[in-house]
């Protein structure tokens, strides 16, 4: 029995030893992200500087294993070499990626008031929304273009939070110029440019139909389409009655 029990406590001690070893070694193998952090510098074969195997732009991403200042042991691209401490900025990339891509979660709640905006079919509330979100594109871009991050975490940044709103907005701005032609052809009524206003309302609802049919976008809704005919038929009849 109590050989059983020390047969027991060898075998628990020898699993501890080899999930605890495993655990250190998947930590020290574990990738250390860092990033160029001047206009460029150089790499080292060794860490006394002699030999240069290559430069490296702002913002590279390299591997580093290990941080003896002055000199940083690091990987890029399959060599091993040294780069100083002072030149590189030590960011967990994964922590980095998250925090904009919670910023970038941001934008997608600024939609939502766009699309609120729209549903009162008033412009002065939709062009804020529209130019908030402008805003917002503007400032996201300027963000990643300065974050350390590797360029193809840019790229995949943008593409979730910027690139399935661009159409958005530009389907935006093509139903907005349908008021601003109602309010041209309002402020000349008394002339020939009514007309001329008028027509240009009717052909920017037919173009901002069209974009939506071939983006697949959202479709502007009955109630506001018929707010539109409504508009357009008040206005036609004043000019018929005027002459114009």
């Amino acid at each position: 029995m109590k050989k059983k029990i020390i047969l027991g406590l060898l075998a628990f001690v020898m699993m501890f030893t080899f999930t605890t070893f495993n655990s250190q070694e998947a930590a020290a193998t574990k990738k250390k992200i860092a990033y160029v952090s001047v206009k460029s510098t150089y790499m080292y074969k060794k860490a006394d500087r002699k030999t240069k195997i290559m430069s490296l732009k702002k913002q590279t991403a390299v591997t580093y294993y290990s941080m003896t200042k002055p000199m940083v042991k690091v990987k890029y691209k399959g060599k091993i070499g040294y780069i100083p401490a002072k030149n590189l900025i030590f960011l967990a990339t994964e922590s980095q990626y998250t925090t904009y891509d919670r910023e970038g979660k941001r934008i997608a709640r600024v939609f939502k008031d766009l699309v609120e905006a729209e549903k009162t079919n008033q412009s002065i509330f939709m062009k804020s929304a529209v130019n908030n979100l402008n805003q917002n594109f503007e400032t996201y871009r300027e963000q990643l273009n300065s974050a350390m991050l590797t360029k193809k975490q840019k790229q995949q940044l943008e593409k979730k939070h910027i690139h399935p709103y661009l159409k958005e907005v530009t389907r935006m701005k093509k139903y907005l110029r349908v008021f601003d032609e109602f309010s041209n052809c309002n402020a000349n009524l008394l002339s020939h440019k009514g007309r001329e206003h008028l027509l240009k309302a009717k052909e920017a609802l037919e173009d901002t139909k069209k974009y939506i049919k071939a983006n697949k976008l959202r479709p502007i809704s009955s109630k506001n389409l018929k707010e539109f005919q409504k508009i357009y038929d008040e206005y036609d009849i004043f000019l018929k009655a005027s002459g114009k």
